[in-house]
């Protein structure tokens, strides 16, 4: 599958999000440096497990989408957890391949 964004596995290592050679995210920049403990380096993290993350929703979805057949037809506009589980999914997808 390919992607507009630089290819994973990403890892936060010596003070940067990488791929590779290539600096992803440097969550110490002034810029975006916090205050309280600990934040940077959870942020980093998070980024760094972004492409693992899209392609998990990415993998379930077929998944998710079996799960919520809702009475009415409708898939994830129900109420239950499954449909809940597909809006997340789907709103994540489009935020993470949103092009302008």
């Amino acid at each position: 599958m390919s992607t507009a964004h630089t290819p994973g596995p990403w890892a936060f290592e010596d003070e940067f999000v990488r791929a590779g050679d290539v600096v992803i995210a440097d969550p110490y920049c002034e810029e975006t440096a916090s205050t309280r403990p600990g934040e940077m380096e959870a942020n980093a993290r998070l980024i760094a497990a972004a492409p693992e993350l899209l392609e998990a929703c990415e993998a379930a979805w077929p998944m998710l989408e079996l799960a919520c057949r809702c009475q009415d037809g409708t898939i994830g506009s129900g109420p239950c957890a499954a449909c809940r589980a597909v809006e997340i999914a789907r709103a994540a997808i489009a935020k993470a391949k949103e092009t302008k």
